[in-house]
């Protein structure tokens, strides 16, 4: 359903593997937590320059942060599809990470897009997982609701980016 909670937009599956496959194909160990907000981040920052979500997927507001709407099985079918790999590295902790997977896919993204996903990666390429997800508690979309509420995506006219 197209509504404030979802940008506007139906859910588009097509678009939401082309997200993923474009921050895993730039960030090396790169987490699950951190690429949920990455996800949330370029959504929201989309939203705000186009009046509609780049995915139409919708975000809850979780304990580390928003986090995608049913991301368990959407990632669970990404692994499957071969569009992702995932692996758990130690370093100093244990840390789920999600790898670029071996499938091809089309890549269904607009220039203006792309623009989005370059601004918000070149923005957080050097985050921890921690500290995307500490900046993403600062957001007033995230502040002004509670544990598994939908976010809506007209916070994104205050986000910090």
């Amino acid at each position: 359903e197209a509504t404030d909670l979802s940008g506007y937009k139906k859910f588009d599956y097509d678009k939401f593997c082309s997200m993923v496959r474009y921050f895993t194909e730039r960030i090396d160990d790169l987490s699950i937590t951190k690429l949920l907000k990455l996800l949330n981040y370029a959504d929201c920052l989309y939203f705000e320059e186009n009046c509609i979500s780049m995915s139409g997927i919708r975000y809850k507001h979780m304990q580390y942060g928003p986090v995608p709407d049913n991301y368990d099985i959407l990632f669970y079918t990404l692994k499957n599809e071969g569009i992702i790999t995932d692996d758990f590295i130690t370093k100093h902790y244990e840390t789920h990470v999600i790898c670029k997977g071996t499938k091809k896919i089309k890549n269904n993204l607009s220039k203006d897009e792309i623009d989005v996903l370059n601004r918000v990666y070149e923005r957080f390429k050097d985050f921890t997982a921690k500290k995307i997800s500490d900046t993403s508690h600062q957001e007033k979309g995230y502040i002004e609701t509670k544990d598994n509420e939908y976010i809506s995506y007209e916070y994104a006219q205050f986000l910090s980016m």
